[in-house]
């Protein structure tokens, strides 16, 4: 009993020591039933799971490092300069008759192949032209090793990084594909045109930039050795490592700085259907003894690419289990631990303290900083709970300072993300004269029917938000069209009709703009399914946009613009009386009559 007597008198520290000590030799007795053979399982399928999510990252990668040169070439083929590069080469083989064009394209093709000196001259032109150059600056920021060169609708080379091994590309399965309006992933190959093992990705250059008929081919290749780094850079444990199965059925593994592929085997080929961990018999190709292994999918929207392989000898997850034994033993001494201090070892007293103790720091939880700790914990003379009131104190203290700080910086980031989007609608006024002020007038009056028609809080944020932005699409305009004095003609007005397609491409990827894209996306929509970008009709169309059309085309009919004078009011009622329920939503006509008076 005096022994007991003193052992309630202890610190908590004290007292969880000694009952650490307790609980140690009963966890140490209890971990020497386990059998090795079930920790073995069980560590297999640990390393199973571990190399898993190893193989896992790196087939993400290898996809993410695919897609992002999709998207490199989709963005050359939809820049200005290769899009006027390939409608002025299809301009000028359209001029020539079908017979000489075909006659001239088998001679020169021929040529280039063979290398003869009558097509240095093209080679030159073509190497040297501004086309090529942009090219060969863009290849200078991209580190992947990419190739990259763009042809004609007739398959012509028109620009290119480096020398291609022919001239015309009409008989290549890529290009085929291309021209077909799809984008193309080959399986690994040896690039003739750059010296080196690659995979070739193409994309169609498009008439309207995302549609329309296909103007010629932009073609890329990476460098297989860097696109599977992550593959080849997987090391676990001392024989761990990875492989890449392509699934044209080769294996590609690296050994120091030398790339070795070979044929898949029958017995590897079996195991490439699933996509689960396995302890498997050897794989010669893969090493010597009984492995794990994890295989895992690499793929590019619906086209399979190929296969990550991770193989882990069986003889190292031994030597894990060995080295990791004590391991278990402080797990099952930890868990002997918790166990006993929660159910027998702790004493009334010191539950009673530590419930006290979380009572009063519920209370800080909720946010509530009058109340001070009770008087039985402040008066306490363990020194292990008068050291934590002094240490709680301290924490509320850092918590209020904290939570105000956090409240002054959201009001900042708020007022920076509203100086953002107003500066990005100043941008557009300062490039396109004919808009200034257009869209500070516009959100005024279209606020004030917004919160008519029940727009408040966040719903009334975006609408805010949408229509300062209504036209930033037309940053995405060439000046030729946006700034033009004279009316467009029929090919001008449908690029200008892109805007809000630009628009939403520009938005859409931003968390915080995404919710305000109704006003930007469909406020060229009209009640009848005249408008653009997707025809809607009536109440399809977003109420945001209904009301911001109205205010959006007053706006345009009573000020100035460069071809016309601004109409009087008079003139502009009667045009939107006219078109109510034909362009307009009829009811926020009416309601915007009532607003103005």
């Amino acid at each position: 009993m005096p022994a007991m007597r003193s052992y309630f008198k202890w610190g908590l520290r004290k007292k969880i020591f000694f009952t650490v000590l307790a609980a140690i030799a009963l966890s140490i007795g209890i971990s020497n039933f386990f059998s090795y053979r079930r920790l073995s399982h069980s560590f297999m399928d640990s390393t199973a799971e571990k190399i898993s999510i190893v193989a896992e990252k790196a087939g993400a990668n290898v996809a993410e490092k695919i897609d992002n040169e999709i998207d490199l070439l989709k963005a050359v083929a939809f820049s200005e300069n290769i899009y006027a590069a390939v409608k002025n080469a299809n301009q000028l083989a359209d001029d020539l008759p079908h017979a000489t064009l075909a006659a001239s394209i088998e001679a020169l093709d021929s040529a280039w192949i063979q290398g003869s000196s009558s097509v240095d001259e093209l080679i030159y032109d073509i190497e040297t032209n501004t086309t090529s150059q942009f090219l060969r600056n863009l290849q200078s920021v991209y580190n992947e090793g990419v190739e990259i060169f763009v042809t004609d609708k007739n398959g012509l080379n028109i620009a290119m990084t480096g020398r291609t091994s022919d001239y015309w590309q009409g008989d290549e399965d890529w290009w085929q594909a291309s021209i077909a309006g799809s984008v193309y992933c080959s399986d690994p190959i040896f690039d003739e045109s750059s010296q080196h093992w690659a995979m070739i990705i193409s994309v169609p250059v498009l008439e309207n930039g995302t549609s329309g008929s296909v103007l010629g081919v932009v073609r890329g290749t990476i460098d297989i050795t860097a696109l599977l780094n992550s593959v080849f850079d997987i090391s676990f444990g001392e024989t761990g490592k990875g492989f890449f199965v392509s699934n044209d059925g080769y294996v590609y593994q690296k050994d120091a700085d030398d790339l070795t592929i070979s044929p898949v085997s029958e017995e590897l080929a079996t195991h490439l259907t699933g996509n689960k961990s396995r302890l498997v018999e050897s794989i010669n190709e893969l090493g010597e003894g009984t492995q794990v292994i994890t295989i895992r999918e690499v793929s590019n929207a619906s086209q399979l690419i190929g296969y990550v392989v991770v193989v882990v000898q069986e003889m190292e997850i031994n030597k894990m289990i060995l080295a990791n034994s004590q391991e278990n033993i402080l797990i099952a001494v930890i868990l002997m631990f918790v166990l006993g201090s929660i159910s027998i070892m702790m004493s009334n007293g010191i539950l009673h303290g530590i419930q006290t103790l979380k009572n009063e720091v519920s209370r800080l939880a909720i946010g509530d900083y009058s109340r001070s700790f009770s008087r039985q914990i402040e008066t306490s003379k363990d020194p292990d709970i008068v050291s934590l009131v002094d240490s709680f104190t301290k924490m509320k203290l850092a918590v209020q300072s904290r939570e105000y700080s956090l409240q002054s910086s959201n009001i900042e980031l708020k007022q920076a993300y509203d100086a953002t989007i107003q500066g990005w609608a100043k941008a557009l006024e300062l490039r396109d004269e004919e808009t200034k002020g257009h869209s500070e007038r516009v959100v005024d009056l279209a606020l004030k029917l917004a919160v008519k028609y029940g727009f408040e809080g966040k719903d009334l944020t975006n609408f805010r938000v949408g229509a300062l932005l209504h036209d930033i699409g037309k940053m995405g305009i060439p000046d030729s069209i946006l700034l033009k004095p004279s009316s467009l003609d029929a090919e001008e007005w449908e690029i200008m009709k892109t805007h809000p397609q630009l628009a939403y491409q520009l938005l859409c990827k931003i968390s915080f703009l995404k919710d305000a894209l109704d006003i930007p996306y469909t406020h060229h929509e009209r009640w009848d399914g005249s408008g653009y970008p997707c025809g809607l009709i009536g109440t399809k169309i977003p109420l945001a946009a209904r009301i911001f059309t109205v205010l959006d085309v007053w706006d345009a009919l009573t000020n100035d613009r460069p071809y016309r004078k601004a109409w009087s009011e008079a003139e502009a009622k009667a045009y939107l009386i006219k078109n109510r329920g034909v362009l307009f939503d009829p009811d926020v006509v009416d309601s915007f009559f009532e607003l103005i008076g």
